[in-house]
């Protein structure tokens, strides 16, 4: 059964301009991801940006992340990248660029 105290812990990035950028660890998995991803909502949270693989997706049980996620109208964006290597350049770019634009309309993104 999931942990009802437990909520992710955001790590805000400083910045400067529009919008708000923090950093979390992984969610949890089952009922503790629609737990978490519920107290992303309740902290102002827009938008999800994911690194995990699809293979860690997977082996985490968090292959309903997306689902969850845009089920509380959240943005879900996605970056794979594997354990110590790098993601895809093109991909990277195209990430950054939609972050990019969110913060710029004013949106706390979370990756």
């Amino acid at each position: 059964m999931a942990d009802p105290v437990s909520s992710p812990v955001l790590y805000p990035v400083p910045r400067e301009g529009e919008g708000a950028l923090a950093l979390m660890a992984r969610p949890r998995d089952g009922e503790g991801l629609v737990a978490d991803v519920a107290a992303l909502v309740a902290a102002g949270i827009t938008d999800v940006v994911c690194l995990l693989a699809d293979d860690e997706l997977h082996r985490l049980g968090l292959e309903d992340e997306p689902d969850v996620v845009s089920a509380h109208g959240l943005g879900w964006h996605r970056l794979p990248t594997p354990d110590f290597g790098l993601p895809d350049e093109e991909e990277t770019a195209t990430v950054v660029g939609v972050v990019r634009e969110r913060l710029g309309e004013g949106a706390s993104v979370v990756v």
